[in-house]
């Protein structure tokens, strides 16, 4: 990583700042894979992870897409004290209420393309 003279990488953020962002990536990472263990330990099955869904207040990548009895949900992974923002908390409630496309790589074969109604589920990894 390299610094300019004033000490702030050359887009203006300090080393500190990159290296809290990037320990905070690696432990969103870490908790998505947490939460699903624990999900497929719960029986759900994961359709897909980081799917996009178009909702009539812009894209939300979904973090978990499972299925349980029949029925699609979202999971949200939050690791230790993140909570959503309100920004996702709209796109959750055009989800659950008016449906979302799934769309790009990681959607399911049976469902890319396709509007569902979906609630959201907010997870945190067991003994976070």
């Amino acid at each position: 990583m390299h610094s300019t003279e004033n000490g702030t990488t050359p887009f203006g953020h300090t080393r500190y700042e990159c290296i809290s962002y990037f320990l905070a990536i690696s432990k969103g990472k870490a908790a998505e894979q947490a939460v699903a263990g624990e999900l497929k330990a719960e029986g759900k099955t994961i359709l897909g992870s980081q799917v996009r869904a178009e909702t009539s207040q812009g894209t939300r990548v979904i973090d978990h897409l499972t299925e349980d009895a029949g029925k699609v949900g979202a999971v949200e992974v939050k690791s230790g004290n993140a909570t959503r923002n309100a920004s996702q908390v709209a796109k959750d409630g055009a989800m659950a209420t008016e449906g979302a496309t799934l769309t790009g790589k990681n959607a399911p074969g049976g469902l890319k393309g396709k509007t569902v109604k979906i609630e959201t589920e907010v997870r945190k990894p067991q003994g976070n």
